[in-house]
């Protein structure tokens, strides 16, 4: 009996280590309205061009463009060329820092 309880938590833990990325993903996603979305593109565009073009304050507008990158790969969207081959490692570790983030922000 504790065998097959522990089989069963580490099927779940497996399960969940998987596929939790992908349901956070989506409920962010839905929770997010279109315009937020195409508004963030447009800003995230905008700064990344920017600090490519060298601003006088690129430093700050990293720092912006780094957050927004996270801000759209915790809704699971992809910004930059490659991004769809992110490992769920990374997955998790994305949207910890995103957490973190959001946490350090408001404190």
């Amino acid at each position: 009996m504790i065998k097959q309880v522990g089989l069963a938590v580490l099927l779940m833990t497996m399960i969940l280590y998987n596929v939790g990325p992908r349901i956070i993903h989506s409920s962010n996603q839905e929770r997010t309205p279109s315009v937020v979305i195409e508004s963030n593109k447009d800003l995230y565009y905008e700064l990344a061009d920017e600090v490519m073009e060298g601003a006088a304050d690129a430093e700050k507008k990293k720092e912006q463009v780094d957050s927004l990158y996270l801000w759209f790969h915790v809704r699971g969207i992809n910004m930059d060329d490659g991004d769809e081959a992110v490992g769920i490692m990374n997955k998790w570790r994305m949207l910890w820092n995103q957490n973190r983030e959001n946490y350090s922000s408001t404190y």
